[in-house]
């Protein structure tokens, strides 16, 4: 698209991007109409939706106020989610790869509304979702994984200078809530260049697994179990007697709330995990074929033929795998008749 566009528009690809991603976008003006009815059919040609406006005609311009992220639900797709990719960023095939494995997968930011539907349409063919976060009401949480007490009291410190008061807590939490654009841009800047591990994410991109803790076995719990998960009924006791389990996988916030909440009305103990602070590790438990195994574990994780096959070979993939990238390699393991479990770093 921006090889078409350039002899048209006459601006700096990178300008060429952003007309595409903030779509609708004005390519051209002071066209007379011959050629602006000619460029329309090119581009139209070309797979653009695209109209010539005459001098008495409107256009709503699009906007910049939007990011993107994917939800990945069903990894068979990630060679086809991969080729989307690519094309829809103009990127190479490994640095698709290192955005689809990211965590959370933030797509493209400074697209419009446009664009955000399409990339909807798009993604939903091959079984995915999108969040959107729309930078000008977006809310940003912050969270502090397991860290020594001395740095813990340094970001308590910091974050009480920019006005930020933390509760008392230990290992992978909940630090701040409910922040504005303005305040995430402060604590942004006072711990980018730090290797403390604080995340800074909007609301819109967090995603968490939700695990059952505990649970009495009451008919209003297995009721509870019944009615959101699916489980059949005679499944419903022998859960709540072999907690912990992960009841809920990928939920937003919001939902991730409402689960806690309901299991804690029920007389239970839920917890949320934001998979964005999960690594992951996997253990080998039947290796299948070595070589294409071991092609696919280099292709995935960037490991030397040899390191992949020692890894297979002593029988660990150590990681760090993100939740993604560690489901993603289990399958294509899968393929290449190799069984792993998922060990959670």
């Amino acid at each position: 698209m921006v090889s078409v566009l350039r002899p048209i528009a006459r601006v700096p690809e990178s300008r060429l991007a952003e007309l595409l991603f903030q779509a609708p976008s004005v390519l051209a003006e002071g066209l007379t109409r011959e050629v602006a009815e000619q460029a329309d059919r090119l581009l139209r040609d070309a797979g653009l939706e695209t109209r010539a406006v005459g001098p008495d005609g409107t256009i709503e311009p699009g906007d910049d106020r939007h990011e993107i992220a994917l939800v990945v639900r069903e990894v068979s797709r990630m060679p086809e989610l991969l080729a989307e990719v690519v094309n829809l960023l103009g990127v190479d095939p490994d640095r698709a790869r290192a955005i689809l494995t990211s965590s959370p997968t933030v797509l493209v930011g400074r697209v419009s509304a446009h664009t955000v539907e399409t990339c909807r349409e798009r993604f939903a063919k091959l079984g995915a979702e999108i969040d959107v976060m729309n930078v000008a009401d977006a809310v940003f949480d912050v969270f502090l994984g397991r860290c020594s007490p001395a740095e813990r009291a340094r970001v308590r410190s910091t974050l009480s200078e920019l006005g930020i008061e933390l509760p008392e807590g230990e290992d992978d939490v909940l630090v701040a809530m409910g922040l504005t654009k303005e305040q995430a841009e402060r604590i942004w800047e006072r711990f980018a260049r730090t290797r403390l591990p604080l995340r800074l994410i909007s609301r819109d991109f967090e995603r968490f697994d939700v695990t059952l803790d505990s649970a009495p076995d009451t008919p209003a719990m297995l009721e509870y179990l019944v009615s959101t998960t699916g489980m059949p009924e005679s499944l419903a006791p022998q859960v709540v007697r072999e907690t912990p389990i992960v009841l809920h996988e990928g939920v937003g916030f919001d939902r991730m709330t409402e689960c806690i909440q309901a299991v804690n009305e029920c007389g239970g103990k839920a917890t949320g995990h934001l998979l964005a602070f999960q690594t992951f590790s996997l253990r080998v438990t039947r290796l299948g074929d070595r070589e294409r195994s071991a092609r696919v574990l280099g292709v995935l994780t960037d490991e030397d033929e040899g390191g992949a096959l020692r890894a297979l070979e002593d029988g660990t993939i150590p990681g760090p795998l993100t939740h993604l990238q560690a489901r993603w390699l289990q399958w294509e393991l899968e393929q290449a008749g190799t069984e792993t479990e998922r060990i959670l770093r």
